[in-house]
């Protein structure tokens, strides 16, 4: 995608969308994690860049833009939305990089402090069910876990072994890029390889 903006700067001047890292918490996150997981992070900023790439704090509105037309695509979109939206509209399509793609974890857990420790025990345990997978597959916009459930997905096979789905760990190396000074150096070098050509044009 970065050579492709590189190539052809005309085409995908202000018809690109992505994230706000600086109002968007999922932003930051898929962002900073970008920047842990690709040696060519810098060099897609700087093509995000190039493209004066129009930057939002919510999934919904920059969906609405690529239907819409204003956009061609947007980058880093939480899969699980946009796979629900390209269910109901023509106009949506999901593509699924082959180099990595970025997975959040959801987690779910019990609190020792807990008052009804047995239903939340069966609460937990109705969610990894199969019925409970169900429900999440037809009534949410998530993705089923069970492989066996007909998901609110693509119709791309998300099981392709060509993918590099690359799962954020939940563990203290996200608290990294909560450190104050971190973030601050970080939205600032954004800023400048993303924003920066917007400001001054």
């Amino acid at each position: 995608m970065a050579s492709a903006m590189r190539i052809d700067d005309d085409f995908f001047v202000h018809k690109v969308g992505s994230y706000d890292a600086r109002s968007s918490g999922i932003g930051y996150l898929v962002a900073t994690q970008d920047e842990v997981t690709s040696s060519i992070s810098g060099r897609l900023q700087e093509s995000l860049g190039r493209a004066r790439t129009k930057v939002y704090g919510q999934t919904a509105m920059l969906l609405d833009d690529i239907a819409s037309g204003t956009l061609i695509f947007g980058y880093n979109l939480l899969g699980s939305y946009s796979f629900a939206r390209e269910k109901r509209d023509n106009r949506i399509g999901v593509v699924i990089p082959q180099d990595y793609a970025l997975v959040v974890s959801r987690a779910v857990f019990i609190s020792k402090q807990a008052k009804h420790v047995s239903n939340a025990q069966r609460f937990v345990s109705f969610l990894i069910s199969k019925e409970g997978q169900e429900v999440i597959a037809q009534k949410s916009e998530l993705m089923a876990l069970n492989p066996d459930i007909d998901a609110l997905v693509s119709r791309q096979n998300i099981q392709d072994q060509t993918i590099n789905f690359h799962p954020i760990p939940l563990g203290p190396a996200l608290m990294v890029y909560l450190d104050d000074s971190k973030r601050q150096r970080f939205i600032k070098a954004w800023e400048n390889a993303l924003l920066s050509i917007n400001e001054n044009q």
